[in-house]
């Protein structure tokens, strides 16, 4: 089969496994993504595009299989890249931004042609990518079309300069992943791990991954909105108290409370403690010192 043909048959059977209003929420917000991103400065598109097809060339692990397929790969690659950057290369075209344009084409072909480092490191495990951890998984099936939503109304207040939105939708989807992540843990599945240790360490890696992942569309949005050191500031912010209270989420699930209103108002006590630590960062101490008092509390519970 044709490669192209192949990918397109890809993206056919993927949106039709997810239905046709999940399909035309993404549609929706990739098309208004699309439209803030012609109102923003000519570097900004190349840096997206730049983004994106690195993202794809350096995660993917079927270059070997291609090869194998239709004998050179790099030919392939290209073709798709160009593919991808279409909307992106559409855009300058429309706003005769012909330096970027130009850059965009340059990075989709340049980019197979370039040495791949082979790097041995452990990846994070994402809800939407190739191994994603059960728990945020299962959550996110039940979240992804407020989800979705949440975008589409970030993006609607970025193009009424009503950025508050985005800040307010951030901080409602990151409470109901903790509520949800934050289920009653079964027997068998303490028999995966070697030790409570590694138990601990596993979770706390998936806090990490999985929020950066869950939460770069709302990067994204606050960055281009504006993007000086202030901000960028705020997102750094953002991220490591959204990361500190997906991970405590993780852990309360070892302490196996089965009445949903215990883990909601402990939850909600854990919440407003990392989110007064955005507003005041002498709470941070505060939150880093429940994370490590709750860690000590599941390692000395299944370490007995």
């Amino acid at each position: 089969m044709n490669f192209l043909k192949l990918q397109l048959l890809i993206v056919y059977r993927l949106m039709k496994g997810l239905g046709i209003i999940i399909s035309v929420l993404l549609l929706c917000v990739a098309g208004l993504l699309l439209y803030i991103l012609s109102l923003a400065p000519q570097t900004n598109i190349i840096l997206v595009d730049a983004a994106l097809v690195a993202g794809f060339h350096y995660s993917r692990g079927d270059r070997e299989l291609l090869q194998i397929l239709y004998g050179s790969e790099k030919r392939l690659l290209m073709a798709e890249y160009v593919l991808l950057s279409t909307p992106l290369i559409a855009i300058c075209a429309l706003r005769l931004y012909w330096l970027p344009l130009l850059m965009c084409l340059a990075i989709a072909i340049a980019l197979p042609m370039l040495p791949r480092p082979r790097l041995q490191f452990t990846m994070f495990t994402f809800p939407f990518l190739l191994k994603g951890s059960y728990q945020y998984a299962g959550s996110m099936r039940t979240l992804l079309i407020p989800y979705l939503l949440g975008i589409f109304a970030s993006c609607m207040g970025l193009l009424y300069h009503n950025i508050n939105i985005t800040y307010a939708t951030l901080l409602l989807f990151v409470y109901l992943l903790g509520f949800l992540i934050c289920q009653p843990v079964r027997k068998s599945h303490l028999m995966f791990y070697s030790s409570p240790l590694r138990m601990i360490h596993l979770q706390s890696i998936y806090a990490i991954g999985n929020t950066f992942a869950l939460l770069c569309p709302f990067f994204a949005i606050l960055l281009i909105h504006k993007a000086d050191a202030l901000v960028i500031g705020e997102v750094v912010m953002i991220y490591i108290l959204a990361t500190i209270f997906l991970f405590q989420s993780e852990l309360i699930r070892y302490f196996k409370i089965d009445n949903p209103i215990v883990i909601m108002i402990v939850l909600s006590a854990l919440f407003m403690v990392d989110a007064i630590g955005y507003m005041k960062t002498v709470m941070i101490p505060l939150a880093a010192f429940t994370t490590l008092l709750l860690s000590f509390m599941v390692y000395s519970k299944y370490s007995a």
